[in-house]
């Protein structure tokens, strides 16, 4: 379904979010195992798998978070299928823009 994050009035981001997926949550707790080995520090925030659709709602106008139930409604009615072949590694850039800038790329095989 389709959600955001942040305010509801002025959300950062705007996305829509896979149905779980035993595979998507296993590449996730490889990747965060493989962080923390290697001394990174891993969020302890729960885990919404998503696809950032839009960033940093701008504008007079309030988001109408109401229509997300629309959205939500018609995802339901005709589902997507999106195909991924590529998991990027981002790194955060504090005060910069873009904020995020892809480090490394790692094509998925069938």
């Amino acid at each position: 379904g389709f959600g955001i994050f942040g305010n509801a009035e002025s959300p950062r981001v705007f996305y829509l979010s896979p149905e779980r997926d035993a595979a998507l949550l296993k590449i996730r707790k490889k990747t965060a195992d493989i962080c923390k080995k290697h001394g990174f520090t891993v969020e302890d925030r729960p885990f919404h798998p998503h696809i950032t659709l839009a960033r940093k709602y701008i504008g007079s106008e309030r988001f109408h978070t109401e229509k997300l139930q629309y959205l939500n409604e018609e995802a339901n009615d005709s589902p997507m299928n999106i195909r991924a072949d590529t998991v990027s590694l981002y790194e955060t850039q504090i005060g910069k823009i873009p904020k995020y800038k892809a480090i490394s790329s790692i094509r998925l095989k069938d």
